[in-house]
């Protein structure tokens, strides 16, 4: 059984370092705007092994198109 254990989103709020924004362990998330450019980190579990996959991702506003700006690292 595939099971998401944890997901992190990080981006930049003013300047870098790179911030955690919103995610699994974050207790108070920080609202994503269209445009923002940000990192996505998860972890699923794989018949009981730990995957980490991560890529970078462009958001896009209500009804457009998001994307990610590289292939997922896996």
């Amino acid at each position: 059984m595939n099971e998401l254990e944890s997901w992190l989103v990080e981006g930049c709020r003013v300047a870098q370092p790179l911030s955690a924004l919103m995610g699994s362990a974050i207790a108070e998330p920080t609202t994503l705007h269209s445009g923002a450019l940000v990192s996505v980190q998860a972890c699923i579990a794989l018949d009981g092994h730990p995957i980490m996959i991560g890529g970078a991702a462009l958001l896009g506003a209500a009804g457009e198109a998001a994307g990610l700006l590289i292939p997922p690292l896996i």
